[in-house]
């Protein structure tokens, strides 16, 4: 008998069923071994499964057993992190669907990034507002700070230079915001003229990028990873979505020291298994569930 089984976690069990994109029925949930009725009873909080059951249920559910009798924060996380996934790979869609309810901080800053990504400026103002006003994580008001100071610097307002160094400086100037907010507060003082000082802290994003993605095979084996239908273990979602943050990051500085030695960026895409996809570019890779 599996431990500590409740009617919580039945009715984690039928809300993981239900969100499951496409969404699974008792029927699609049982197994040779696993009843309908079993599953029924296991919903409602009034038989354990077996942990080989639960083995057969997380396997029908694309998650780990460990997910299925998660804790209500372990939970959030987890969502968190796919939705970053699927942000960081050109579904923000998906992204908005697996956070929809949650309201942390993490959630709010993935929310108000996915909805910038659908053109939806007023909403994600409001969502990074509201991530920065409830405070949370660090790295989670960071990166609602570098939204907003992104907003506002392409609205060239003067506000925006004080929520890039927020941004940067909530972080210790460490990690793959640290990159994005340095190479956009280069960008505002290029454009202010200031060449010397926007160089200076190119530089500074081109140091901190270099030991964040130096593993571009890791990168790659987790693109591989989410696009493959063969059944796996869990892929780490929030090492993926990191990386290709810091990617992002390290392409907008070269971007910005090639602006000024007038040469190209040696940025090259990341080979994805399956088609010619650039990840930099935000574009949909292969199936990264939506489940959660």
């Amino acid at each position: 008998m599996s431990p500590g089984w409740s009617e919580t976690h039945g009715a984690r069990l039928r809300r993981l069923r239900a969100e499951h994109r496409p969404p699974l029925t008792l029927a699609d949930l049982a197994g040779p071994d696993v009843s309908i009725s079993l599953l029924s009873r296991a919903e409602r909080g009034l038989v354990a499964p077996s942990l080989a059951t639960l083995y057969h249920i997380a396997g029908r559910l694309g998650c780990t057993v460990g997910e299925v009798l998660a804790a209500p924060e372990e939970e959030s996380r987890a969502r968190a992190e796919r939705a970053d996934a699927l942000l960081a790979t050109g579904d923000p869609a998906g992204a908005l669907a697996t956070i929809q309810r949650d309201t942390d901080a993490a959630a709010l800053a993935i929310r108000a990034e996915a909805l910038l990504a659908q053109r939806q400026e007023v909403a994600a103002l409001a969502a990074a507002q509201a991530a920065i006003a409830g405070g949370g994580s660090p790295a989670a008001v960071a990166r609602a700070e570098l939204l907003v100071g992104t907003v506002l610097a392409a609205r060239h307002t003067g506000r925006a230079h004080a929520h890039l160094q927020r941004a940067l400086d909530r972080v210790h100037g460490r990690g793959p915001i640290a990159v994005l907010a340095l190479a956009r507060l280069a960008d505002r003082e290029r454009r202010a003229g200031s060449s010397d000082t926007a160089r200076n802290l190119l530089r500074q994003g081109s140091e901190i990028a270099a030991g964040i993605c130096a593993p571009r095979r890791r990168a790659a084996e987790l693109l591989a990873a989410v696009s493959d239908d063969s059944e796996q273990p869990r892929t780490p979602l929030g090492e993926l979505a990191h990386l290709l943050i810091g990617l992002r990051g390290r392409a907008e500085i070269e971007r910005g020291l090639a602006a000024f030695d007038g040469i190209e960026s040696d940025t090259a895409p990341l080979p994805p298994p399956r088609e010619a996809v650039d990840p930099l570019a935000h574009r949909a890779i292969g199936p990264v569930s939506r489940r959660r």
